[in-house]
């Protein structure tokens, strides 16, 4: 995060420059493609997987390295988008609810990770890629009113 965060400012600062930057709806979308893209990589190391064989350190580190961009297209940009959004006088409580929220989401991955034993690998790893890319379609059928319940916020 700390490498690739100020790149990822810069990434933005330029495209904006040059008036190509994604809105935000279309960051969240680059965002779950990027985690759909993660866990795509782990189900192809499940795949190679074979029996109780080690697999490369790598399948690994790429899925990382994927979710670490997908975070930065999502978190700051999301509380930024919130901070813009909100009615002054809520701006604390829907930045509290942002991070409500991802608490959410963790405990439900923490329920969802019991399934690891039951399922195969190759399944488990499956629906981590199907769900992120099935949101990013409905988000990305949704784009054009949810642009228009922005007001004009980029």
């Amino acid at each position: 995060m700390v490498i690739f965060a100020p790149l990822f400012s810069k990434l933005w600062i330029e495209l904006a420059k040059k008036g190509i930057e994604p809105s935000t709806p279309a960051k969240f979308v680059v965002s779950l493609w990027l985690i759909a893209l993660a866990f795509a990589v782990m189900l192809i190391g499940a795949f190679v997987l074979v029996g109780n064989a080690k697999i490369s350190l790598f399948y690994l580190a790429f899925t990382y390295l994927f979710q670490t961009f997908a975070e930065l297209c999502i978190s700051p940009v999301g509380k930024s988008v919130v901070t813009k959004l909100a009615p002054a006088r809520y701006v604390s409580l829907l930045i509290g609810i942002w991070y409500l929220s991802n608490a959410v989401a963790n405990k439900l991955a923490g329920v969802y990770s019991g399934y690891f034993q039951k399922i195969s690998n190759e399944q488990f790893f499956l629906w981590l890629v199907i769900v992120p890319l099935a949101v990013s379609g409905v988000l990305m059928l949704s784009m054009k009113k949810i642009k228009a319940w922005m007001h004009g916020v980029h």
